[in-house]
């Protein structure tokens, strides 16, 4: 077991310039903003897009689930402070 602890790969990545995948619950993907804002999903993408361009959210990652069960990673879009 090596004595490296979480932290420290973290630090190490983000030097090399990677950012690891984090679950940002706080974020929506763009299917959640559409059923949240009665939106198709293409004007659900544009708004989030439009968004992010303005500098009102940013992307990151999110863990989310399929209907069979299956986790996988997504695009969420969260608002900026």
């Amino acid at each position: 077991m090596s004595t490296i602890q979480r932290d420290e790969w973290l630090k190490a990545l983000s030097e090399a310039g990677l950012q690891p995948k984090v679950d940002d619950r706080d974020a929506v993907t763009v299917n959640e903003y559409a059923a949240m804002m009665q939106l198709d999903r293409q004007a659900a993408r544009r708004h989030l897009e439009k968004l992010v361009t303005i500098g009102k959210t940013i992307r990151t990652t999110k863990r989310s689930g399929r209907t069979d069960g299956r986790i996988y990673w997504c695009v969420g879009y969260k608002l900026t402070p």
